[in-house]
């Protein structure tokens, strides 16, 4: 699987909010894309799958688990970043915990849905990284609900559009010209008893307020954004940063329940980097990778938001 930085691949004017703004390019120099093959669908024909990821230091992609999962367990995809026309090696050591669970095809073995993965290459340093900047994690700062005194977050994702339901399943168009971002609110924080530990839960409303597509995994979960809508339908859509703009968490999977009247709620969970053991799981990985640096957790990281 190669990534891209989604500049490079979404066509101007193809960033779009959930109700169609435009926004703007700029702001997400730190994503990467990638689409791959990823098997068979129900009825035999080849599969595609997308992933997301973050760039969270000059050398560091943070992404789902599940975007690496093939099926065996310590046997990961092998990845590549495509940047300045050269494929740079990407080594990816997800969290443990995820593959101490047991394979469940198209859905993540579990809530711990993390993957660090280091960048590396030979000779000089691509000039794109050279002059990026780059996303900030925060790992102590727990997601509250908004009834809790919880702030809206800003989702995002990449080449998936028109989510519905039809004969009780998702269904989703895969869409390679699109990245999303959409802003919504945490319903449940992380709950050490529950069933699925690392997840936040953001819940779609009658399926109409912003949610995650079976497409987004791996994309970052932000706060200290506020996405402004233009003026006219065809302006580009402003994002206010707090000046406190951080990922905290990871686009892990997305489901439905039935209303007693009405649509589909969609329910959107996302691995949180808060509250999870996340930071452990990335102090231990900066150890292996001593030639790395996370923004937000490594001393002197560099170009960090």
């Amino acid at each position: 699987m190669t990534f891209e930085l989604v500049a490079d691949v979404v066509p101007s004017g193809g960033v779009r909010l959930a109700n169609g703004f435009t926004a703007r390019m700029e702001d997400w120099q730190a994503v990467a894309v990638t689409a791959f093959a990823a098997g068979k669908d129900a009825l035999g024909r080849p599969a595609y799958a997308t992933c997301t990821a973050a760039l969270v230091g000059e050398k560091v992609l943070l992404t789902a688990a599940h975007c690496l999962d093939t099926g065996k367990d310590k046997e990961f995809r092998k990845a590549f970043l495509q940047v300045d026309g050269r494929s740079l090696d990407v080594t990816c050591d997800p969290d443990p915990r995820y593959f101490a669970a047991k394979y469940k095809g198209r859905s993540p073995r579990s809530s711990f849905d993390f993957a660090l993965c280091e960048l590396s290459w030979t000779g000089l340093k691509p000039a794109t990284l050279d002059s990026m900047t780059f996303e900030t994690v925060d790992t102590e700062t727990s997601l509250r609900p908004i009834s809790g005194g919880g702030k809206p977050v800003v989702l995002t994702g990449y080449g998936c559009s028109g989510l519905q339901v039809e004969n009780h399943r998702l269904t989703f168009t895969a869409d390679t010209g699109i990245f999303r971002i959409g802003q919504e609110a945490i319903e449940t924080g992380v709950s050490a008893s529950g069933t699925e530990p690392g997840y936040v839960i953001l819940r779609s409303g009658k399926g109409v307020e912003p949610a995650l597509c079976p497409g987004d995994s791996g994309g970052p979960l932000m706060s200290g954004l506020k996405v402004v809508p233009p003026l006219k339908p065809d302006g580009v859509a402003t994002l206010i940063s707090d000046g406190d703009r951080r990922v905290r968490g990871v686009n892990s999977s997305i489901d439905f329940e039935d209303r007693a009247q009405g649509p589909y709620d969609y329910i959107s969970r996302v691995s949180a980097l808060a509250g999870t053991g996340f930071d452990s799981y990335a102090r231990g990985w900066l150890k292996r990778h001593a030639n790395a640096s996370i923004c937000g957790l490594s001393t002197g990281a560099a170009r960090c938001i």
